[in-house]
């Protein structure tokens, strides 16, 4: 019940694991903000010594990073918004991917959607947008809504209409398989 209202929450570490989030340079974060997840506790640092006898650190240097994005709440909540490989980098501006699929799904009219990094004529990244819209919907006033919409907090590069979101088994999206569909389909 603590962490049904919190978005993208996972629960409390354990009191045996140190969680902290930092950014790409391994400062840590202010509580609230986004940033990388690391972890570190006495199995880690054991691990870790074990597999790097000659590593001429201390123990407690040994951080995990899980790969995952996230944030701490002042509560002490774990909340993971994505893999770390899903950050869209346009810019100097990072987005993470994942919140700004769902926030695409969420629209009125779209059945399914996914975005990925494309890399545009300037040679920075680009937000794109792949939508499966639900049928009987007019696309073109649906794909203008998405490009002008001011909740993304990002410019939208381009929009386009395909058949499916490619995922894999087990229905995570697969951003390099998005990218290359937006590639091949015409406007």
């Amino acid at each position: 019940d603590m962490i049904a209202d919190v978005a993208y929450a996972v629960g409390f570490p354990v009191p045996d694991v140190e969680v902290q989030i930092v950014d790409e340079n391994d400062r840590v974060a202010p509580t609230g903000k986004d940033g990388i997840i690391r972890c570190r506790s006495g199995y880690h640092a054991k691990v870790f010594a074990a597999g790097n006898r000659n590593h001429g650190r201390s123990d407690d240097e040994a951080w995990w990073y899980p790969g995952d994005l996230g944030r701490l709440t002042e509560d002490g909540i774990l909340c993971v918004i994505g893999r770390s490989d899903d950050v869209i980098n346009s810019g100097g501006v990072k987005i993470a991917a994942g919140p700004l699929d769902e926030m695409v799904r969420k629209i009125s009219g779209v059945a399914d959607a996914g975005v990925c990094a494309v890399r545009g004529s300037a040679g920075v990244e680009e937000v794109w947008v792949g939508i499966v819209p639900e049928p009987n919907v007019e696309t073109s006033s649906l794909v203008e809504s998405i490009k002008e919409n001011r909740d993304f907090r990002v410019v939208i590069g381009g929009v386009k209409v395909v058949s499916a979101i490619p995922r894999n088994e087990l229905g995570k999206l697969q951003r390099g398989a998005l990218r290359e569909l937006l590639l091949s389909t015409k406007s």
